[in-house]
């Protein structure tokens, strides 16, 4: 009889034991469940937040940086135009048909080629006469070509009190080789040598390219050139091509001084090729831009990457939450990237590419770098929310032994 009022007795206090043990795991269970998706709505708001934040500080750093661009390239352009007013351009024009009659002739070119020369040491003296053009101020090579890719006159500016242009040491190795091939001239990217190609009929800003010549003992580095027709006295042929260089490093001296943090300054061309893009190792930074120009070899165009960017950058947008770097060599990065597109030539464009003439300014960030301070707390958090949760559960189900075992212990009592 003990026994069976025992067993009636735990089969009435069964399904109490069950609720009172269940009903506070569902309660801690379901405060869990919604931490969690509480949590994770205030991470992902974190998320979104930052990134908007970095993305902002980036957008305006593009812009200052493709405004300056923007009116930078075209300036150079607009001071090689003024060294064809007056009389300074009538001589270069005199200069460069003389030269073209007289190599088609073979006949000695040394009187005319000493009178280009002269002609170019007296060109840094246009910004003394022409507000418009600071040529010594705005290019570090001066360049004057025949229709038939054949270089004139070669100078290097020498600067100091008396700065001048200078020829280079291999200026007479240039004046006797085509040079109708290379993309500063044709304006359609470098072409397969041993072929006449003609000049460019309007201004036209060249795809980077490493210099071999040097300043003073040291590497011009990444080049791009700015090139304009020269044309006869009625304008209608152009008999040759006027060319500056200049060293992308001294061109974009001033974005060294925009403190970008973890972040990185992209420049691409109307082709899509890079004109800057640099990447931080763990001791130095590398230029990418020289590397994929040497890898792709003196003779060939660096790499074009118009249909990638066109996918990834909507022209009537200005960010991109999820950006694939196309010139990065680390694959699988994903990067914040806040653009903007400028036009810094109106007279110029490339209808085998999707940009045409519009060029860009990319500011990116690293997307893990950036949201890391966010991911590590999340980790934190839910790692320390699973403890917290395996601890209510031990000290609920530690409560509810010790129920049940005093439980227990008062029926032994009562049945003696």
């Amino acid at each position: 009889l003990n026994a069976l009022e025992k067993r009636r007795v735990r089969q009435r206090q069964l399904p109490l034991l069950i609720y009172g043990l269940a009903a506070p795991l569902a309660v801690v269970l379901l405060m869990a469940l919604a931490g969690r998706a509480m949590f994770i709505h205030a991470i992902e708001d974190s998320q979104k937040n930052l990134q908007d934040q970095v993305l902002d500080g980036d957008r305006v750093t593009a812009q200052l940086l493709s405004n300056a661009m923007e009116k930078g390239l075209p300036n150079r352009i607009s001071s090689l135009q003024a060294l064809l007013k007056g009389d300074r351009g009538e001589n270069l024009r005199a200069f460069i048909s003389k030269e073209r009659s007289l190599r088609a002739a073979k006949a000695d070119l040394t009187d005319v080629r000493e009178k280009i020369h002269a002609w170019l040491k007296d060109a840094s003296a246009a910004s003394k006469e022409d507000s418009d053009s600071r040529i010594n101020s705005t290019f570090s090579g001066l360049l004057a070509a025949d229709a038939e890719g054949f270089v004139i006159t070669n100078g290097l500016w020498e600067k100091g009190e008396k700065g001048s242009w200078q020829l280079p040491p291999n200026h007479k190795t240039l004046e006797t080789e085509d040079r109708s091939w290379q993309d500063w001239f044709n304006g359609g990217g470098n072409k397969p040598q041993g072929k006449p190609y003609p000049p460019v009929s309007a201004p036209h800003i060249s795809q980077p390219f490493v210099s071999k010549q040097k300043i003073h003992g040291v590497d011009r580095g990444v080049v791009i050139c700015v090139t304009i027709p020269v044309k006869d006295a009625d304008n209608r042929e152009v008999i040759g091509v006027l060319t500056g260089s200049m060293t992308w490093k001294e061109f974009s001296s001033w974005f060294e001084k925009v403190d970008m943090g973890l972040g990185k300054i992209v420049v691409f061309n109307q082709r899509g090729q890079a004109v800057m893009h640099r990447t931080k190792g763990q001791d130095k930074e590398s230029d990418d831009v020289i590397a994929a120009v040497k890898q792709a070899g003196d003779d060939a165009n660096p790499p074009a990457r118009a249909d990638v960017l066109a996918e990834q950058l909507n022209p009537m947008e200005w960010k991109n939450y999820d950006f694939d770097d196309p010139f990065q060599s680390n694959k699988g990065r994903k990067f914040l990237a806040a653009y903007k597109f400028f036009n810094p030539n109106d007279e110029e464009v490339d209808g085998d590419v999707h940009l045409g003439k519009l060029w860009g300014v990319i500011v990116e960030h690293d997307k893990n770098e950036v949201l890391k301070p966010v991911n590590d707390l999340r980790g934190f958090m839910f790692g320390g929310g699973l403890w917290m949760l395996v601890a209510a559960g031990a000290l609920t189900g530690g409560v509810w032994v010790g129920l049940i075992w005093l439980l227990r212990r008062e029926e032994r009592l009562g049945h003696g």
